[in-house]
């Protein structure tokens, strides 16, 4: 490849193989996104001036050699073993063409005979070279001194990390692909001013072969469209180079901009993130967090179209600090079954306002949580049904909050099960129905004292730390220790709750087991339960707990019952769970007749589940849903009155049925989609 303005690659006239002119172009267009021909002309530059110089000549090809190893290292984090091997067979094979001649100034894919092994030896082990090109930059540098001021301006993944304040580990990028390229485990990724465009990404909405991310398709009108999923990665930070100069943008109005699943130690800060600014509808989001710990959002801008600013599922330790969360529909923050979250220092502006929307639904959501914080923030011209909704969620703090020229079409707040303490704040030109919900449950300031509708808006602001008025957030639901394989006897939901878990056998030692008379019912639960929301009630989910047995401490009877009372929730969920046994028990919901949604028995993502002697009934849709899990054994169980069918399983393989006995359901009772293995009495369904 040669030329900076308008640069070419030139190829052989000879006929190239695909898998060799695909590896060429590969490396070839790595070099013209890093504009590593700007490097080349520089050293050029540099040894005109300095021909007397040996350094210099020195510098010129250490800057080639880095070129390529750098060039190689970016490809090779997105490559998997196979196209390692072939990359580096399309090096061996290009090895006998002559180099360069003398006096050209470009990149190639072929490389000096004695730079060959330590090139294919970076294929396989995939050593870090940046510093090599760090250092051959640096030297050029220095020759030229002061004189060399073109080369801080120079863009470019290798060049930007001689930053003095930029941390040992990062990555500076510039595009959509060395971003994705950077994403990996304690890693801090620079993003030089510019917008990202996610829909750019050379594999946008393609598999990749990345352990760290992947492109999750979506609904949309568009023929392609995708939404980032960033999963499994601990120590990540994501910097901007200030909000409003480094923007990421998400062009399917129905994909959040980034999703993160399973990550710790989280960071993102000094940018902006949000779909396209043109008006209409968005049903996805801008940050959406599930099952993340310890994340810091700071100092960001978060935009619609997107529904929500900041979405939390299962997470803990969240803060949100100083950032400006704007023109969303449905509001800034939603949080479901999160611990401890916190928004301090924010302007919270125009939810709901933009043309062609609908007043958004809650500035502030949180649900099934412990621990919810909002301190010191702006928040004005919104149009919103509610300020503040909190469901069965403790220590909910509204602290210090300014709140001024909102349009809330229902109440400024509406609480279920739980109330808030709020104080400090002023409440100040906002069009609103009311301050409460009538559901008779209301605010209290930082004594203790029920707010009536006329205190809070005589309220003053001022300063109250949350510190200072709140007990910190309970910890996760205490449990019980019970040694590996070993076995406990529990006679009430709250023993039962306290030891789930792997490698163990849970013995219920009683008659009923009411899942809602739990103590923490809807609250918070452990690393091995959550409750999970629900139009009428939460519903246990065990997830994790593989090894583990539940069941009844006389199997024979069946006169040991664990029901639900919620009628759309499914009475257990096994999330994740192998090696999973359940025996001997009842299990449905209340008697009464009536329409019901939720199911009995929920398993997904689980191996080797045996259920034996079991009695599953209505007013359950149906006794048993499986689905992506694989031997499942249901021995001598039965299953009545539901009201769509006995069992559904959805790509399920290994499903054997023995004894069982299913009536009084709707046909057809079971039910099987992309399922493989079945049989009935041994005979094949």
């Amino acid at each position: 490849m040669c030329g900076i303005i308008h640069p070419k690659i030139v190829l052989p006239a000879d006929q190239l193989e695909e898998e060799l002119l695909t590896n060429i172009l590969r490396h070839e267009l790595m070099h013209y996104r890093r504009r590593d021909t700007l490097y080349k002309w520089l050293a050029v530059f540099v040894i005109s001036l300095h021909w007397f110089n040996p350094v210099a000549w020195l510098a010129g090809k250490e800057i080639s050699r880095a070129c390529e190893l750098s060039c190689d290292e970016m490809l090779l984090r997105t490559m998997n073993r196979a196209e390692k091997q072939s990359y580096g067979n399309t090096l061996l094979k290009i090895a006998a063409s002559s180099s360069l001649p003398a006096g050209v100034v470009a990149t190639t894919f072929s490389t000096e005979k004695k730079n060959l092994k330590e090139r294919l030896e970076q294929i396989m082990n995939y050593k870090k070279s940046r510093a090599r090109m760090l250092a051959a930059v640096l030297a050029l540098v220095l020759l030229v001194g002061c004189g060399m001021a073109a080369g801080p301006r120079i863009r470019n993944a290798a060049a930007a990390d001689s930053s003095p304040e930029v941390a040992e580990n990062a990555v500076r990028v510039t595009t959509v692909d060395e971003l994705l390229a950077a994403i990996a485990p304690n890693t801090v990724i620079e993003l030089s001013a510019g917008e990202y465009d996610l829909s750019t990404a050379s594999n946008y909405g393609t598999d990749t072969h990345s352990s760290y991310y992947s492109w999750n398709g979506i609904y949309s009108n568009d023929e392609v469209a995708a939404e980032l999923v960033i999963h499994s990665v601990d120590g990540l930070t994501l910097r901007g180079a200030g909000k409003g100069e480094t923007v990421i943008a998400a062009v399917p109005r129905y994909a959040n901009v980034i999703k993160f699943i399973g990550c710790n130690n989280l960071t993102v800060s000094n940018l902006t993130a949000g779909h396209t600014t043109e008006p209409g509808w968005c049903m996805g989001g801008v940050l959406r967090l599930e099952s993340c710990t310890d994340v810091s959002i700071d100092a960001c801008g978060l935009f619609g179209c997107g529904t929500i600013g900041v979405h939390a599922l299962d997470c803990s330790r969240l803060k949100v600090m100083d950032s400006e969360i704007y023109e969303c529909s449905y509001g800034a923050v939603d949080c479901g079954r999160c611990w401890d979250v916190s928004v301090s220092g924010c302007d919270i502006h125009h939810h709901g306002s933009r043309e062609g929307q609908e007043e958004a639904m809650n500035l502030f959501s949180v649900s099934y949580s412990e621990g919810f914080t909002a301190y010191n923030c702006r928040i004005y011209d919104n149009r919103a049904q509610y300020l503040l909704n909190s469901s069965y969620t403790k220590n909910v703090l509204f602290l210090s909050n300014e709140v001024k020229s909102n349009v809330f079409g229902a109440k400024v707040f509406t609480f279920q099960q739980y109330g808030a303490t709020v104080d400090g704040c002023r409440f100040e030109g906002n069009d609103m129905h009311g301050w409460y919900t009538g559901n008779g449950i209301f605010a209290a300031d930082t004594d203790g004292n029920a707010l009536e509708g006329a205190v809070l808006g005589e309220m003053v602001l001022r300063d109250i730390p949350p510190e200072s008025v709140s007990p910190k957030p309970a910890a996760l639901a205490q449990t019980m220790e019970v040694p590996v394989g070993g076995q406990v006897l529990v006679k009430t939901v709250d023993e039962f709750l306290s030891v789930i878990g792997p490698d163990r056998t849970i013995i219920l030692d009683g008659e009923l087991f009411d899942l809602s008379t739990a103590s923490n019912y809807g609250g918070i639960g452990t690393e091995y339960y959550y409750w999970q929301e629900s139009p009428d009630g939460p519903a246990l989910v065990i997830h994790d707990a593989s090894g583990l047995s539940i069941r009844a401490n006389n199997t024979a009877s069946g006169a040991t019952t664990i029901a639900a009372i919620p009628r759309y929730a499914d009475v257990l969920s096994f999330r994740n769970c192998d090696n999973l046994f359940l025996g001997g028990f009842t299990a449905g919901h209340t008697k009464e007749p009536g329409v019901c949604s939720g199911g009995v028995l929920n398993f997904q993502n689980c191996n080797q589940v045996m259920i034996e002697k079991m009695r599953l009934y209505g007013c359950g849709v149906l006794g048993i849903q499986a689905s992506n899990c694989a031997t499942v054994a249901i021995l001598r169980t039965e299953i009545y009155e539901c009201s769509q069918g006995a069992v559904q399983f959805f790509q399920t393989d290994g499903i054997d049925f023995q004894d069982c006995d299913v009536h009084d359901v709707p046909s057809p009772a079971l039910s099987f989609t992309e399922c493989g293995d079945k049989t009935w009495n041994g005979q094949p369904l």
